[in-house]
């Protein structure tokens, strides 16, 4: 719910239409593209259909997003992800089409290291997969406290 700004884009990559959006409830439509309009600019998700068929959505976490894990690189060698100590981290584990199916807290008394085997954006969060132990296969975002190497 809330109000969004859709906008179109011209070949130069500028602005060329804009059309706000309010919505009363959650919508869930289809989006044909997600890229980068601008060299380190916002994340864009074109819509396909009702309400705003053909404009593009900034990507905005929890939001705004492509349900499931998009843009998804495996780590190989994996990789270590160190968690900072007196903090709470939730986790989700995502079906094949992307639907959450488990949620989970990793509680880190004191600095905690885990392994990761892959990132991607999960809901719109920068996010990386765990590997092994009870939490495998598990998507943790990369939030304040996480740090990957």
């Amino acid at each position: 719910p809330g109000q969004y700004v859709a906008l179109r884009f011209g070949r130069d990559g500028r602005i060329s239409d804009r059309l706000t959006v309010v919505v009363r409830r959650t919508v869930t439509v289809p989006a044909t593209r997600r890229q980068r309009q601008l060299r380190g600019g916002d994340v864009y998700l074109r819509v396909a259909a009702a309400p705003c068929p053909g404009y593009w959505l900034a990507e905005r976490p929890g939001r705004v997003f492509v349900r499931g894990a998009v843009v998804v690189r495996k780590y190989d060698p994996g990789r270590t992800l160190q968690l900072a100590a007196g903090r709470t981290y939730a986790a989700i584990k995502l079906d094949r089409s992307g639907v959450v199916v488990d949620r989970a807290e990793v509680q880190a008394e004191a600095q905690l290291e885990l392994a990761a085997d892959a990132g991607a954006v999960v809901s719109g969060h920068p996010s990386v997969r765990l590997a092994g132990g009870e939490l495998g296969g598990y998507w943790l975002a990369l939030a304040k406290g996480v740090r990957l190497r």
